[in-house]
């Protein structure tokens, strides 16, 4: 890992209060309210977002610069989500790590949007 990264990370975390768990809380209840509105199975919609995992788990840096960078404004994330689930439902894509990257640039988009 980028030591440059992992310091801002730190700092997002620690000094600025954010706080990773609570983010990707809602960001996997953000996915799950989505995934309801698309299907009436919605106890599938957890495994459905099970690709929050892998965002969480490979782009976590990322995804709080990004909010950092959006003043803390989470709206480009609940469109992001809004897009990602649209698109999964209409692709029936699997791929966890196609997904997030997707996520990620989707992410890019909507916060300099808000910028």
């Amino acid at each position: 890992m980028n030591p440059k990264i992992y310091l801002l990370s730190l700092f997002l975390i620690f000094c600025l209060g954010v706080k990773r768990d609570s983010l990707f809380v809602r960001i996997r209840n953000d996915c799950i309210n989505n995934c309801n509105s698309f299907t009436k199975l919605t106890s599938n919609c957890k495994l459905f977002c099970s690709f929050v995992d892998h965002l969480e788990a490979d782009h976590t840096e990322e995804i709080l610069e990004e909010y950092q960078r959006a003043e803390r404004n989470y709206k480009p994330m609940e469109w992001t989500m809004s897009d990602i689930v649209r698109w999964k439902f209409q692709t029936k894509s699997e791929d966890d790590h196609a997904i997030s990257s997707l996520f990620m640039d989707k992410y890019k988009y909507w916060t300099n949007y808000v910028l």
